[in-house]
Order: C-alpha cells, then sequence, then structure tokens
C-alpha cells in the first residue's frame, strides 16, 4: 500500500520542552493515517533554508512548536514557492494562530484532527520583506515575550506573558507613530499597536472577528490614556468590545506603513508571531490566500 510522507520540523525548545514527550505518539497518529513521517528537528545552525528544495516532494508539511517557531520556518519555507498544505502542531506557549484554527493543544489529538482536516489557503503578512502569519506590531505588551524567562514560560505557559504585562504597567510609556494606509494618514501618541491577521495576540483569543481570508488585516492601537484606565480597557480588549471606544484606533486595511516618530523611543523594532521583527518604519502588505493550511473539519478561518 502507497504510504503517504510527511516532513514534521519540530522545535525541541518551543513552550515546555515537552513535545518531545509526545512525539512518538505523534509518528503514531501520522501512521494511523497512512503517512510515513520524516523528522527534523530544530536546533542552532541548522540551515533551514536548505531543506526547502525537495519538501514539495512530501504530501504534507507539519510543524510543530509556537507562533515563533511557524514564524522561522515560514521564512525559509515560502521564498522555496512550497505547494504542498502546512499542519500547523502547537507546541509553544501561546499558540495564538493554532487556537484560532482551533486546532487541539495535545499533540497527538492534533495530528488526528488536522489529517482528517480541510485544505484551505489563508493569507499571510509581509513586513519589509520579513513574512508572518499572526501578527506584527510593537509597544510594551508586544515585547512582553522577550522579557518573560524561559523557565516562567515551562511553569506558568501563556499566563506567564499575562503577568509580565502587568508588571510592565507602570512602564508603559507612549510613542508617537504615523499610520498610512491607503487612503489615510493617523499620527497619534500611543502605548502600543497591533496588525493581525487572526483574531488574537499574546494568548487573548478573541479580540476581533478576523479572517484570514478576506485580504485585509486588522489594526488595532491603544491611545496614551492614563494608567489606571489601561486595565479596564484590556478587559474591553480581551471580550472584543472595543471597536466605537475612542482610546483605540481599530482600522481594517490590507495595507499599512507605521513610522515610530519618537526618535528615543524603545519601540522602534517590531515584533512579529513573538518573535523580534524590523525596525521601524515598517510597510506591512497582506499576501492574500498565499498559503495552503490543514485544519481540522471544524477549523476556524472567520
Amino acid at each position: 500500500m502507497y504510504m503517504k510522507k510527511v516532513k514534521l520540523i519540530y522545535n525541541p525548545n518551543a513552550g515546555d520542552k515537552s513535545f518531545k514527550l509526545s512525539l512518538d505518539a505523534c509518528v503514531g497518529a501520522f501512521e494511523t493515517a497512512g503517512y510515513e513521517t520524516h523528522l527534523l528537528r530544530l536546533q542552532e545552525g541548522l540551515d533551514l533554508a536548505s531543506q526547502a528544495v525537495n519538501i514539495n516532494s512530501y504530501d504534507l508539511l507539519a510543524i510543530a512548536g509556537g507562533d515563533g517557531t511557524i514564524n522561522q520556518a515560514l521564512n525559509f519555507l515560502l521564498p522555496g514557492d512550497i505547494t504542498v498544505p502546512t499542519a500547523i502542531i502547537p507546541a509553544g506557549t501561546a499558540n495564538d494562530f493554532a487556537s484560532y484554527l482551533r486546532i487541539p493543544t495535545v499533540p497527538e489529538e492534533a495530528v488526528a484532527a488536522l489529517v482528517n482536516g480541510k485544505e484551505i489557503l489563508s493569507d499571510i503578512g509581509v513586513a519589509n520583506g520579513r513574512y508572518f502569519i499572526n501578527v506584527c506590531g510593537s509597544g510594551v505588551f508586544v515585547h512582553v515575550s522577550e522579557l518573560v524567562d524561559s523557565g516562567d514560560k515551562d511553569a506558568l505557559g501563556k499566563y506567564a506573558y499575562y503577568l509580565k504585562g502587568i508588571e510592565q504597567l507602570p512602564n508603559c510609556n507612549p510613542f508617537l507613530i504615523r499610520i498610512q494606509t491607503r487612503g489615510r494618514v493617523i499620527e497619534e501618541n500611543v502605548y502600543m499597536y497591533f496588525i493581525l491577521n487572526s483574531s488574537g495576540v499574546g494568548g487573548f483569543n478573541n479580540i476581533t472577528q478576523a479572517s484570514i481570508q478576506d485580504g485585509l488585516f486588522e489594526l488595532i492601537a491603544v491611545k496614551a490614556i492614563p494608567i489606571i484606565e489601561l486595565a479596564k480597557l484590556f478587559v474591553k480588549l480581551y471580550k472584543g468590545d472595543f471597536v466605537n471606544d475612542s482610546r483605540v484606533i481599530y482600522l481594517q486595511e490590507p495595507y499599512f506603513r507605521v513610522q515610530n516618530l519618537s526618535p528615543e523611543s524603545l519601540y522602534q523594532t517590531t515584533g512579529v508571531d513573538g518573535e523580534k521583527g524590523p525596525v521601524m518604519p515598517v510597510e506591512v502588505e497582506n499576501l492574500t490566500k498565499k498559503i495552503k493550511l490543514l485544519i481540522p473539519k471544524e477549523g476556524r478561518v472567520s
């Protein structure tokens, strides 16, 4: 009987580093579905770009890790014109994009749901030449992932981000940005901004009603308001109840150019999918239905 082939790229250091304990179960789940699994372990010094040469000879590409792992893999693989479907196995801390797609959090259950799922075409973003699948932004909470101790991530998971975010509230410093779309220009002092492809970031899963197939991003920027108001505003953000709030800039567009007009600001560098991104000014463009994804049958796209 013909066995399909899956290339499974996994990050042993993602999240709480426990994926290795599920590796055999994942291989078994692929085998049950008729796939022969070829493993690639991410490690320092690995030339991932060289792996793009033969990816299209596989029937499926699977990536196990968090949003940062997905970002790393796609930035090496997409220039190689990958045409096989990609499956995401959540093994990171927050797993924002996988949560949006409603992929089970237990790795072997994720594999079972994915191999019995459906193929879709998803939008992705590109920021100054850097691909991202979920978010690009800057500001105090955008860079929280860089401040969280790895031990806290292991012990607390995504709650480590929440706690570090609360800890950083007294240090919030606004910065002046210029947001340009193809039809307007806005200048505003803000604490942070996010350009979202899906509906969530940092474990907040339902901030917007975004679609990954509409060719649009959703920009959310929190204006410089008294610190005491931020906690209440974050509750509204968490509930997705902010669209008409005067303290928030909310835009839906396929293209943004964002410039930091505060030369001494700490936030000249962006974050993309939880990783360090390009320095502003940053041009962000939606690449509509650029990547083929395998998602569960009940998976969400809008």
